[in-house]
């Protein structure tokens, strides 16, 4: 099975080559044990998916909003205000 039809590997790699910001995501989506790969493209833009079977061990603690953080039983209340005072 063709998993990236239709994409022509050259023009990926020459977009992310001329793109250094897009090309440090991808890096560190596989630093923190994720497996990015391009999905598809749009106009003249690729997609790129974080597509590990679960999430990685570097990314399963970490609270992306207040509901979230303040949902968590083990956290100590004290230390959840100061983290959202230094955001």
């Amino acid at each position: 099975m063709n998993r990236h039809e239709n994409l022509e590997w050259a023009n990926v790699q020459g977009r992310l080559e001329s793109n250094p910001k897009k090309l440090w995501s991808l890096n560190e989506m596989e630093e923190t044990g994720g497996e990015p790969d391009v999905v598809g493209h749009d106009k003249d833009e690729y997609i790129f998916y974080d597509c590990s079977k679960e999430s990685p061990k570097g990314r399963r603690s970490v609270c992306y909003d207040r509901q979230a953080l303040e949902s968590r039983k083990n956290i100590n209340r004290k230390i959840m205000r100061l983290i959202w005072q230094l955001l």
